[in-house]
């Protein structure tokens, strides 16, 4: 199947968007949007072309979902009565947020450009969306 995987990272404040490549290699952060306008900006981005939708879940730390979790699958219900053919993938999303940040702050950028306010939220999406094509795909995660 051609096309390509979405990826969201919903916060309170913005939600980070992420896009596979076609070949289901590569994410890479799309944009960051603010969280009233989720419904409104799927509705461009969900073509055709979208094999489906991995939406970050917080789960804790023993794998279980509490409120913030809870409140991410009453968004996904929004979005799946909105897109009822979708295919919406919830992925666990520990430490992503995280980890963005250590990238961020690794690749060398300024310090204005690591304080643009949706970065880390892209690249949460980012990190999010890639962890999920390396679980589905059959090629080693890591080289020795």
């Amino acid at each position: 199947m051609t096309g390509y995987y979405l990826s969201l990272d919903i916060g309170e404040v913005r939600t980070g968007i992420a896009k596979s490549d076609p070949l289901d290699i590569l994410a890479t952060p799309l944009k960051t949007i603010p969280a009233g306008t989720l419904l409104a900006e799927l509705k461009n981005l969900i073509t055709p072309e979208v094999k489906g939708l991995v939406v970050g879940m917080p789960y804790n730390l023993k794998g279980q979902t509490e409120q913030k979790a809870r409140s991410i699958l009453a968004i996904i219900e929004t979005i799946r009565a909105a897109f009822p053919d979708l295919l919406i993938i919830p992925f666990d999303e520990r430490y992503s947020s995280k980890i963005a940040q250590q990238q961020i702050l690794a690749s060398g950028r300024g310090k204005k450009a690591r304080q643009e306010k949706g970065l880390v939220d892209r690249q949460a999406a980012a990190i999010i969306l890639q962890d999920y094509l390396d679980s589905i795909s059959n090629r080693p995660t890591h080289f020795y």
